[in-house]
């Protein structure tokens, strides 16, 4: 029946694919069939002719796949020949999708089987015709062909793909967005952070509450009924309280919607009455309560940040009405109402939103950080009085803050009875919805860190508890890690080295960064210039600042002279600090002294003068006993024919938070010789005022002082 015998088949996927035999007469018909697997007979279709041409017997599939790879039969009579064919993939290695973090280059690479075959690239189905500064198209050794984005952003992110002879392929380019932490930290940071994303990334999610308010507003009950603990014996905070938790966020899906559920839990416990699996997704919780006492005022805008949601708790119990305030660091407040221009003021300071770009959905605009109201204490309000009670304090807020551009970090207010809450709480878990979902706005709540750095910082945490010993580098085997505060450094390189980080005992690039990172996100406390330790507890640190500001001091010291000295002249005498460093928990007091007093001059707390005889002497401007401003200038306001003085120079800010003079002051005292007053034996540093001798001769007197809203 046949003439002729057909070889096996090999044609690339794409092409045309021809079977083609012979038979002795025209009029021999002849059929087609191909196992799949069963034996099937073929008939022509829209990719498939079967045709004869005389003597000749044609099969032909037009734009052959890989599926069109197998064993085909022809049948003539009683007589058939098999034909093995085999359609190659056109890519020897294929394009494939590609996630990148934000600043790498991104390659798109594929290999074809025929060699120099034209290729069209498209983005987002427009054609790419050439090569740009950041785009790179070539082809190598004819088979090979790349698309190269250099320093990807994420406008970057997209779809691409790729047509041959008619043929397309599609894949996707994701671009993660860096960190906003990391983008504001210095070039050397972000290319040691680029560097280890190249071993891969994963997700983290996190959320920081920040508790501010007025003393005795119910802060610290707050706090505790959004952690399920009881408020039994709580007492009025000292300092700032930490604590640290986790949520859970369960995907919960059916038909018509997606949400989230949320649960709140102290870190290192298990959720009670709720059981989780490995789909659960986790988000690190820190919630931060904040003293009410103006005493903390200067050192708590040391932990304050933009990735915060801030809950900014009143009792609404009592006097609302707004009064300016005036030098505020110096004297109390005299209504809730203060309290709220006062805190709304401090974290406008980090906004971090365009002001002047409004947010969809809101022809105002809100801005970050978010700030929830809660108006505690609707318990001591007559029942039949609550709601009157509560429209009066939101026109209270509205009225005042109409004007003002810090009204837009205003969201929604929650009332609630700490003392008396519902039967269900409900009140409470509303609460923490709103937080959730006000922290998923923040640019922090879902970051893309490598992963060996992710790693690296649950073991830093690992076994981390409030009550934990501070370790020591003495007569020990090998480091420890767990139930500490404080770690030396060397045991940071010695875990970084577990975690993969790359050489990490000669070279400490990518661990100072990864240090630096979490010190600026608020976990940790860590300085270049100082890392013999690393503070793993923050609340350890504010141990420290509470032993000299707080407001409720022990005999033992109230009776020290060093204390007159302190509040008269801000000097910091050595035995009382010995005295006060004794009063913080897991302290190592002969160890650790010196770098704890380095840690309090980078946060510009305390500073050592450049004058050379005291050189060596420690001073604290912010418990400077205030005195009258003429009393102060009056030592050098003296006018002769021989002594001019200039005219002011004032900085004028719509708001100036307690701290920030502090740190002006305390810069300058670094760089400037303060003036000597040699009738008191005093250098010219006082609260909020600095005197500063210019030149050798004291011909040139500098004065810095601050005044209400003004330096």
């Amino acid at each position: 029946m046949f003439t002729s015998k057909i070889d096996p088949q090999i044609c690339i996927e794409g092409n045309t694919l021809q079977l083609m035999c012979s038979v002795y007469e025209e009029n021999i018909e002849v059929e087609w069939y191909k196992k799949k697997p069963e034996l099937q007979q073929l008939n022509e279709c829209e990719n498939m002719l079967i045709q004869k041409d005389k003597n000749q017997r044609i099969l032909t599939i037009k734009k052959a796949t890989v599926a069109d790879s197998g064993k085909y039969r022809v049948k003539a009579g009683h007589v058939e020949m098999e034909i093995p064919v085999t359609v190659k993939d056109r890519f020897r290695r294929p394009l494939v999708d590609v996630t990148i973090m934000e600043g790498l280059d991104a390659k798109f690479e594929f290999e074809t089987e025929e060699a120099n075959v034209p290729v069209q690239w498209f983005y987002n189905s427009k054609e790419i015709t050439e090569s740009t500064e950041r785009r790179q198209i070539s082809r190598l050794q004819g088979r090979v062909h790349t698309n190269t984005i250099l320093q990807t952003t994420l406008e970057d992110s997209g779809q691409y793909s790729i047509k041959i002879k008619g043929y397309d392929k599609f894949v996707k380019l994701n671009v993660k967005e860096m960190p906003e932490t990391i983008k504001n930290m210095s070039v050397y940071d972000r290319e040691a952070f680029l560097k280890a994303t190249n071993t891969g990334t994963t997700t983290r999610y996190n959320i920081r509450v920040m508790i501010v308010g007025k003393q005795s507003a119910g802060k610290t009950c707050l706090l505790r009924r959004l952690m399920n603990e009881e408020i039994d014996n709580v007492k009025s905070t000292d300092g700032i309280i930490l604590k640290e938790g986790n949520v859970i966020l369960t995907s919960k899906r059916d038909l018509s919607y997606c949400k989230f559920v949320y649960h709140f839990f102290i870190a290192g416990k298990s959720p009670q009455g709720l059981s989780t699996d490995q789909r659960d997704e986790f988000a690190d919780c820190g919630f931060w309560d904040f003293a009410g006492q103006k005493e903390f005022y200067a050192t708590h805008q040391t932990f304050l940040s933009a990735n915060a949601v801030y809950l900014l708790v009143v009792d609404i119990s009592e006097e609302f009405k707004s009064k300016t305030y005036e030098n505020m660091i110096e004297k109390e407040f005299d209504t809730i109402g203060e309290y709220i221009d006062f805190w709304l003021d401090n974290i406008h300071c980090y906004c971090t939103d365009d002001k002047n770009a409004p947010t969809k959905g809101n022809k105002d605009g809100v801005l970050n950080p978010p700030v929830i109201v809660v108006g505690t204490g609707i318990d001591k309000i007559p029942l039949d009085k609550r709601e009157e009670r509560k429209k009066k304090f939101l026109t209270h807020l509205h009225d005042t803050m109409s004007t003002q551009p810090k009204r837009r970090h205003l969201r929604k207010p929650h009332f609630l009875s700490n003392k008396f809450p519902s039967n269900n709480k409900k009140e409470f878990e509303e609460l923490r919805k709103d937080i959730l979902r006000k922290a998923k706005d923040l640019s922090n709540w879902e970051e893309n860190l490598p992963v060996r750095w992710v790693v690296l910082e649950k073991e830093l945490f690992r076994d981390k508890t409030e009550t934990a010993l501070l370790s020591t580098e003495a007569n020990r085997k090998g480091p420890t890690f767990g139930n500490i505060k404080v770690v030396m450094y060397t045991e940071a390189q010695f875990l970084a080295d577990k975690c993969s980080f790359p050489n990490v005992q000669q070279e400490t690039s990518e661990l100072d960064s990864f240090l630096k990172y979490e010190h600026e996100i608020g976990n940790i406390i860590f300085f270049k210039e100082v890392k013999e330790y690393i503070v793993l507890d923050p609340e350890w640190l504010v141990d420290v600042f509470r032993c000299f500001v707080s407001h409720d001091y022990n005999d033992d010291t109230l009776g020290m002279t060093e204390w007159e000295v302190l509040s008269k002249t801000g000097k910091l005498e050595d035995t009382l600090i010995k005295t006060l460093l004794e009063k913080v928990p897991c302290m190592i007091l002969m160890k650790h002294k010196q770098y704890l007093l380095e840690l309090m001059e980078e946060f510009g707390i305390i500073v050592k003068p450049k004058n050379y005889a005291s050189r060596n002497d420690i001073y604290m401007p912010c418990m400077i006993k205030p005195r009258p401003f003429q009393e102060i200038f009056g030592k050098v306001d003296v006018e002769t024919e021989y002594c001019k003085k200039s005219s002011w120079f004032c900085l004028v800010f719509n708001f100036l938070p307690p701290s920030y003079f502090n740190h002006v002051l305390v810069s300058f005292v670094k760089n400037n010789h303060l003036f000597y007053d040699k009738k008191d034996s005093k250098l010219g540093i006082y609260r909020n005022v600095g005197i500063f001798q210019l030149n050798n001769t004291g011909g040139e007197i500098l004065v810095i002082c601050n005044a209400s809203q003004k330096i």
